[in-house]
């Protein structure tokens, strides 16, 4: 976690990407924590809800965004 801020101070060519390589040290950071899910019960607990839960999520945020678009357009009205 230490050497990527060391790596990152290098006074490196930026057109010629040279820190490109951290971005996929990252990402197989990431997918690695991902593979810990399977490993995890309670992120599996985690996961399960969300997936169930997906619809009511969609309905939650389309209702919001019908309430922002509404109230944002009676306060444009308002301010005029």
């Amino acid at each position: 976690a230490i050497v990527p801020f060391y790596i990152a101070l290098l006074p490196l060519d930026s057109d010629s990407g040279g820190l490109s390589f951290m971005r996929v040290i990252r990402l197989v950071r990431v997918f690695r924590l991902l593979k810990f899910g399977k490993y995890s019960e309670g992120l599996q607990l985690l996961g399960n809800t969300l997936i169930k839960s997906l619809k009511p999520m969609g309905m939650l945020g389309f209702f919001l965004g019908i309430a922002v678009v509404l109230f944002s357009s009676l306060l444009y009205f308002a301010e005029r």
